[in-house]
């Protein structure tokens, strides 16, 4: 299996459907803006998102209907993309141990 780093971005979006769950896009981007404080546009949060759907790490879990009566996708992040972030804090937590030891 290849290995995959996520950028900084990629790394945020997740983490944002590992705390939170199943987002559309607006509550995407409330959480990175408000409660993550990340300064990214709308544009980027979604361009993340799609290359994280590519990856196999969030996937189409639902449709809302917006105020407008538009019809929304819900993503959601899928066991691969937890692995994902797992693996991340599992080497810096190693990396951090070997260095203070």
């Amino acid at each position: 299996m290849a290995k995959i780093k996520l950028s900084p971005g990629q790394r945020t979006v997740l983490q944002a459907f590992a705390d939170y769950g199943d987002l559309d896009d607006v509550g995407l981007s409330v959480y990175i803006h408000h409660v993550a404080d990340k300064s990214m546009s709308s544009s980027g949060i979604r361009t993340r998102r799609c290359e994280l759907a590519r990856l196999g790490f969030v996937r189409v879990v639902g449709v809302k209907q917006t105020k407008s009566g538009r019809s929304e996708a819900v993503n959601g992040i899928t066991a691969k993309g937890r692995l994902a972030l797992n693996r991340r804090t599992v080497r810096r937590a190693r990396a951090r141990s070997a260095v203070t030891a």
